[in-house]
């Protein structure tokens, strides 16, 4: 705890990169016990014993959390009167922690809120199946929903200075509510949309990835006059950004990484891969420029027609100014897939 009684994360000795390898625990097991999440228990507790490896995932990392808040909330070590087998088998049983009784003493007016806030959090990060655990940017909106509904009482607490006291507390946006601020065209709005999308590209979340990427290709990001080199790294970025989000099936990402990628031999296999992706995903763009790509080529010249015929059909400008120069009839061409 810090001197403004503030909660820090230290021990990083089990870290690692979000693709990393699982850490060797195995030293350490009876330690870690208490916060673990139930499918990680399953490979060191479970009847089937070390024969099976189970990833480390974000959703596990979310359950070990809410015992963290559990810990925080109640004051108490979790499961403290146990043993690691005997936690192990309650958990993989399904059995939890009480959420019952006040926390402790508050400096809060409406504690039973908040107190039935963080229960909820927590009930929803020990969910057994970790695929109905909450996610990460849910988590997040949760969390300050409930820091904003917090009214202190007016008595003075533990700050000394200005420099100690909290700071102003800003609503977070929803990814959605980011989208919105970015249709308005407001330079202003947009820089706020930034901010919201550099959020969740920190909390995984893949839209927000493609939507960082795409204010780095714009330069969105800022109000001032990019250079050169600026826009050259920004696109650099762009791309990798791109990328990620586009293996994560967000399409305009598939797109628009396509559309990064250098235009060059053997970058060209690549780009068909992306384009096809976000073509076979019903973006018309893709659909465009991979049936002007097939049919400049004289390759596959049926697929490049079918591909054509379907941005058109999604109302696709430069599609239809593209039959009109080559004077193409595709209008009965066979779109069966």
């Amino acid at each position: 705890m810090s001197r403004n009684m503030e909660p820090k994360i230290a021990n990083f000795n089990f870290s690692r990169m979000h693709n990393d390898i699982t850490s060797d625990i195995e030293k350490s097991l009876l330690v870690m016990t208490n916060w673990m999440a139930p499918e990680k228990m399953e490979e060191h507790y479970g009847e089937q014993g070390k024969s099976i490896k189970v990833s480390y995932t974000q959703k596990q990392e979310i359950f070990s959390y809410g015992m963290l808040v559990w810990e925080l909330c109640y004051r108490k070590i979790p499961y403290k009167e146990m043993s690691p087998n005997e936690i192990a088998e309650h958990v993989m049983k399904r059995g939890r922690e009480k959420l019952s009784g006040p926390f402790s003493d508050s400096l809060v007016s409406n504690e039973n809120e908040i107190q039935e806030g963080f229960n909820n959090i927590i009930k929803s990060a020990w969910i057994h199946n970790e695929d109905e655990r909450i996610n990460i940017d849910e988590l997040y909106l949760k969390l300050s929903d409930l820091k904003r509904n917090i009214k202190s009482d007016p008595s003075p607490i533990l700050y000394s200075s200005s420099e100690h006291s909290p700071e102003e507390y800003k609503r977070i946006l929803t990814i959605e509510e980011g989208i919105k601020l970015h249709q308005s065209n407001d330079p202003q709005k947009r820089i706020v949309a930034w901010e919201c999308f550099i959020t969740y590209d920190f909390l995984g979340n893949s839209l927000a990835t493609y939507w960082k990427g795409y204010y780095l290709l714009e330069g969105y990001y800022t109000d001032k006059q990019r250079t050169e080199d600026q826009k050259n790294n920004d696109r650099d970025r762009a791309k990798e950004l791109f990328k990620i989000a586009a293996d994560k099936g967000i399409i305009n990402a598939q797109f628009y990484y396509a559309v990064c990628l250098p235009k060059s031999k053997n970058s060209k296999p690549e780009l068909i891969k992306y384009l096809r992706m976000a073509a076979d995903n019903g973006h018309s763009g893709a659909q465009f420029n991979l049936a002007r790509i097939l049919l400049e080529n004289n390759k596959d010249k049926d697929i490049g027609l079918r591909y054509l015929n379907l941005a058109i059909q999604n109302n696709n400008r430069k599609a239809v100014e593209f039959k009109k120069k080559l004077n193409l009839d595709i209008d009965n061409s066979n779109n069966d897939e």
